[in-house]
């Protein structure tokens, strides 16, 4: 198995254009991020949050693994500090920053 990348997420209240309902380790997403030329391009992800069982909320902030099905790939483009999104579709549920890699 490949290593996760490391993340702080903050996830968007309904009135920022986020869920309504809350998430759970386990959840399988598009994270969005620019590619090597600035443009965002959508990745397949599985998101486990580290230190936080149960439901993450609307508005809650959380440490989180990410783990990418194109790992290999994703990870050429990732950096520390890079802002990312989570999205269902092409609407952004949650913003963060990748912490480590």
């Amino acid at each position: 198995m490949v290593p996760p990348i490391l993340a702080t997420l903050t996830w968007l209240t309904e009135k920022e254009g986020g869920r309504k309902t809350p998430v759970k380790s386990g959840y399988r997403t598009v994270i969005r991020f620019p590619n090597k030329d600035g443009v965002k391009e959508y990745w397949s992800a599985m998101i486990t949050f580290v230190g936080h069982e149960g439901w993450l909320c609307p508005g809650e902030t959380a440490n989180a693994s990410l783990f990418f099905l194109s790992y290999h790939t994703v990870i050429e483009m990732l950096k520390v500090g890079m802002e990312i999104e989570v999205c269902e579709g092409h609407r952004c549920v949650a913003k963060g920053q990748v912490t480590a890699l």
